[in-house]
């Protein structure tokens, strides 16, 4: 995992974008916060106002930008007379505060700040990740439906007696604080499971969540072994099913540095009932190891279905492998370097094709020479890509591209800050040069992970929109079921 200053969930953010990001990602809905919230445009010169808002920037210089609440922008704040800066201490940018100031004009002068305590209260819906060093991952799901993730609690190894007894399906309250995009715990507490969670589909604890109906899972399947760690992947299929399956392989995003196969949500999941297998598969992480381990990794995965395909009644002609984010890099990479030496690793069934048959790519990254120093990127190449100019060419799926590679499906939102739709046009364009078959979908107004504007209320798990997996379902459909 990152260090407490470097970025999870988003990356390529300039940090005069962070502000904007961050509302995104912090989710005010799942937020319970306590501040006295002033009326600015009612003051009159010299009154003390109360505000709360998020502090855009670092507490270590002379003055201050917070976007309060109500505000399109952040403002300017200086150091009023008799503010003590050692109340600075412990805020970081884009931490939550409350701040009193006097306003004349344009001038704000700051008299008190305070950084809030968010708490969020929700079902452990991701399995939590430990990494060692401390390191930790785990996403919650808050009662408006909303998930986010909380990693790294600070100081390290603060709650990590708590986190070894927790399961998936538990329900926690966490204090935390938001550090450059990243939620970090202060506190974590295990609530007991609320009566809703004993239903039908309800998961026992530190057990997955029961699927509907009809759906077989075959869960934890070893692909390949890394000295004793275990690559596992999971298995979904219609349980009625003959025959061979055409197998939609999902690869999670997570910057390359978090997440694994049951993060949640898993949009491929509800294409068992269009009669494919669904496979979701574990990589390793930026924090375990560098590039291109993550690639080694998901051509082991698609070598070992391929393999095995007779014993789990898989169609090893007919594999489509579908991800998003850092997820979208990586099976962009699974269908431009299908069988290329120089990537394929030596983790297991040695000779069997790692080609795959047909690409759905949200919103991944391609050229890290242009993301350069974002720090999911440095996280992933070991340093910065204009360091390790031929890992950064290696990792481009754009060098790979030839007249074979696989059809396309493309899909990014045209007001993404994290990972710019240029990244996914570069992508296209090459694909068309090499006369390759590519469907582009640029979806106007959203941002990462499908969601809205950045700087609007975010909409929680937008991804998962009827629209946007109709078109996913009609490309495979089409490409493996040959429907027109």
């Amino acid at each position: 995992m990152q260090n407490n200053r470097q970025k999870t969930r988003a990356f390529g953010i300039d940090n005069h974008l962070a502000w904007l990001a961050s509302l995104a990602v912090v989710g005010w809905a799942s937020l319970a916060l306590a501040a006295d919230v002033g009326k600015p445009n009612d003051a009159k010169a010299g009154d003390t106002i109360n505000a709360a808002g998020i502090l855009t920037t670092d507490g270590n210089v002379n003055s201050l930008m917070v976007l309060t609440d109500g505000e399109e922008a952040p403002a300017k704040y200086e150091f009023g007379g008799g503010f003590d800066k050692q109340t600075l201490k412990g805020i970081f940018s884009v931490s939550r505060v409350q701040l009193a100031y006097v306003r004349d004009g344009d001038i704000r002068k700051l008299l008190k700040i305070k950084k809030e305590t968010p708490v969020a209260t929700g079902t452990v819906t991701g399995s939590v990740v430990l990494l060692g060093n401390n390191a930790f991952w785990i996403a919650v799901k808050t009662k408006d439906g909303h998930i986010d993730g909380y990693a790294d609690s600070w100081p390290p190894g603060k709650v990590n007696a708590t986190l070894k007894t927790l399961h998936k399906g538990d329900t926690v309250r966490i204090k935390y604080h938001t550090d450059f995009e990243r939620h970090r715990i202060d506190a974590l507490e295990v609530l007991p499971t609320p009566a809703q969670a004993n239903g039908p589909n309800a998961a026992a604890p530190g057990q997955a969540a029961k699927l509907p109906e009809g759906v077989q899972a075959l869960r934890d399947v070893e692909y390949a072994k890394v000295g004793a760690t275990s690559l596992l992947l999971d298995i979904f299929k219609p349980s009625m099913a003959t025959g061979k399956l055409p197998l939609v392989i999902w690869v999670h995003g997570g910057a390359w540095s978090a997440g694994n196969k049951e993060w949640q949500p898993i949009p491929a999941l509800p294409m068992t009932a269009r009669g494919y297998a669904v496979a979701t598969i574990d990589y390793r992480l930026s924090g375990e190891a560098k590039w291109p381990a993550q690639i080694h990794d998901c051509k082991a995965a698609v070598r070992f279905l391929r393999a095995h395909a007779k014993e789990y009644n898989l169609d090893p002609d007919r594999f489509g492998v579908w991800g998003s984010s850092a997820g979208g890099h990586l099976v962009a990479m699974l269908g431009t370097s299908g069988d290329v030496r120089e990537l394929e690793g030596d983790l297991g069934n040695p000779g069997v094709s790692s080609r795959v048959q047909a690409v759905c790519d949200w919103f991944g990254p391609t050229d890290l020479l242009v993301l350069d120093n974002a720090n999911p990127v440095k996280g992933l190449l070991g340093g910065p890509a204009s360091e390790n100019v031929d890992k950064a060419k290696q990792a481009n799926p754009i060098t790979w591209i030839s007249k074979d590679a696989p059809p396309f499906l493309i899909m990014h939102g045209d007001q993404d800050k994290a990972v710019s739709i240029k990244q996914s046009e570069l992508l296209r364009e090459a694909l068309r040069k090499a006369g390759g078959w590519v469907k582009f979908v640029a979806i106007p107004g959203v941002g990462h992970d499908f969601r809205g504007p950045e700087g609007a209320a975010a909409v929680p798990w937008a991804i998962l929109k009827p629209e946007y997996l109709k078109t996913v379902n009609e490309f495979f459909d089409e490409k493996l079921k040959g429907k027109k």
